[in-house]
C-alpha cells in the first residue's frame, strides 16, 4: 500500500487532502501529516513515502509565518542531502497564482508537479487522484512478477544481503529477494583466475535460467565488490534471443575495470546501471595495484558516454554503503536504492568528490604503475613463452594455436 506524507499548516485544505485519498481507498494509517518543514524533514530522515504533498508556502517551524521560500528548500535539501530519503513522487499545492508562478520553474526543473490549489474547484482533486490511480496500477502490475538478485563481494557471508531483505519487506516492495551466495572466498582465491571463473560461469548459468523465468516479469541486480564483477560476466554472456530485459543494475564498491564496455548492454540487456562509488575505498586502491587486470571503478566510476550509465560518488569506504558508525544500518540502501527498486524513474545524483588535489596525481601515478605491472608480470611472459614455444617447438604451437 503507499504511503503518504502531507506537509501542509492548512486545516481545511489537509481535510480535503485527507478525504481524497480516502476515496482513492488509502488508510489513515499510511497516512501522514505535519504543518512546517522542520517536522517533514523530521519524517523523511526515517521513511521511505510513496508520494509527499507539500504545501508551496509552509512556516519553518511550528508558529512562524509561512514563506514559500521554505517549500523550495524542503525540495532542496530532500533531493540534494544525504540526510533524507526521497519520496518517490512529490507534489506541490499553493492556492496563490503569484507563487504558482515563481515556484513553478524551480519545481519544473526537479521534475516536481505543482497543482494549483481552488476551495472552489474540484479540478486539482482530480488531478491528484489520477496520479494516485496511476501509482496504484503501476505497483500492482509492474512488481507483481519482481525479482531482486543480490550478490556479494569476497571475505563476507553478505549479511548486507538480508539487511537489504528486510528493509524492502519493511518499505512495502512486492518483490522476491534472491540472494546469490558462493561462500567465503579467501583472498589467496580471489587472486585465482580459474576460482573466480568458475564462480562467474555459475552465476551466469543461473541469471540465464531466472531470466527464462516466467514468474517474474521485473528484475533488478544489486552486486557488492567482487560481485559487481561476477555480474558484469553475466550481462556480457547472456543467452542470444532473450526477450526480457533487466531493468536496473546497481553496482557498490565495483572492483570492474573503468573502462569496461558497456556498449550492446545498456540499453539493450539492461535499461540502466547505477555505478555508486566511495571516494576514499582503500581496498580498490590495493586491488588494483596487486589482482591482475583489477579494477576501481567503485572509486572513480566508468568512463565513457554516461547514457544509461550513472556514477555517483560518495564520501567513506568499501563498505560505507551498509555500514554506519562501524555498525551495519540500511540508511544508505532507503534513501538510494529503495526508491529505484521501487521503480522510480528519478535517480538522485551525487557527486562529494570535491575539487581535484595532489591526490588526483598520485591516483594517476597508481593506473601507471598498475598498467605497467599487468604488462611485465603478467602479459610479457606469456608472450614470451608462446614465442619460444613457436619458434622452437612448432607442434606444440599448433596445439596452443588449435591449428
Amino acid at each position: 500500500m503507499l504511503r503518504f506524507l502531507i506537509v501542509d499548516d492548512n486545516k481545511v485544505r489537509v481535510d480535503k487532502l485527507r478525504e481524497t485519498l480516502h476515496e482513492a481507498k488509502i488508510v489513515d494509517e499510511n497516512i501522514d501529516i505535519c504543518t512546517c518543514a522542520m517536522a517533514g524533514r523530521k519524517l523523511l530522515r526515517s521513511t521511505q513515502y510513496d508520494f509527499l504533498i507539500l504545501d508551496v508556502c509552509i512556516p519553518r517551524r511550528e508558529g512562524d509565518r509561512p514563506a514559500k521560500e521554505e517549500g523550495i528548500n524542503l525540495i532542496k535539501d530532500v533531493s540534494e542531502s544525504q540526510k533524507y530519503i526521497i519520496p518517490e513522487e512529490i507534489i506541490g499545492i499553493t492556492a496563490y497564482d503569484e507563487v504558482f508562478d515563481e515556484v513553478f520553474s524551480e519545481f519544473n526543473k526537479r521534475m516536481i508537479h505543482v497543482i494549483r490549489y481552488k476551495e472552489s474547484s474540484n479540478q486539482w482533486r482530480d488531478k491528484l487522484t489520477k496520479k494516485i490511480l496511476l501509482k496504484l496500477g503501476f505497483k500492482k502490475d509492474k512488481l507483481s512478477g519482481h525479482a531482486v538478485v543480490t550478490v556479494h563481494g569476497i571475505r563476507t557471508y553478505g549479511q548486507w544481503q538480508k539487511l537489504l531483505e528486510d528493509t524492502i519487506s519493511e518499505q512495502g516492495i512486492s518483490a522476491k529477494v534472491i540472494n546469490f551466495k558462493y561462500s567465503f572466498l579467501p583472498i589467496f582465491s580471489y587472486c585465482s583466475f580459474i576460482v573466480k571463473r568458475k564462480i562467474a560461469m555459475r552465476f551466469s548459468t543461473d541469471l540465464n535460467l531466472l531470466l527464462k523465468d516466467t514468474r517474474y516479469d521485473t528484475i533488478d541486480i544489486i552486486g557488492h565488490s567482487f560481485g559487481t564483477q561476477l555480474i558484469a560476466y553475466a550481462l556480457k554472456h547472456l543467452e542470444p534471443g532473450c526477450k526480457k530485459k533487466i531493468r536496473t543494475v546497481i553496482f557498490s564498491g565495483s572492483v570492474v575495470p573503468e573502462n569496461f564496455d558497456w556498449n550492446g548492454i545498456v540499453g539493450k540487456k539492461i535499461d540502466r546501471l547505477i555505478n555508486d562509488c566511495a571516494c576514499d575505498d582503500f581496498i580498490l586502491l590495493v586491488n588494483k595495484c596487486i589482482i591482475p587486470f583489477a579494477g576501481m571503478s567503485g572509486r572513480v566510476g566508468f568512463k565513457g558516454f554516461d547514457e544509461g550509465v550513472v556514477n555517483r560518488f560518495f564520501k567513506g569506504g568499501h563498505d560505507t554503503f551498509y555500514m554506519r558508525d562501524k555498525t551495519i544500518d540500511s540508511y544508505f540502501i532507503k534513501k538510494y536504492w529503495i526508491p529505484l527498486l521501487a521503480g522510480s524513474n528519478h535517480i538522485i545524483k551525487y557527486d562529494n568528490r570535491g575539487k581535484p588535489g595532489a591526490l588526483e596525481d598520485l591516483y594517476f601515478m597508481i593506473y601507471v604503475a598498475a598498467f605497467l605491472k599487468d604488462i611485465t608480470c603478467y602479459v610479457l611472459p606469456f608472450w614470451l613463452i608462446f614465442y619460444l614455444v613457436k619458434t622452437t617447438q612448432p607442434y606444440f604451437y599448433k596445439i596452443l594455436t588449435f591449428d
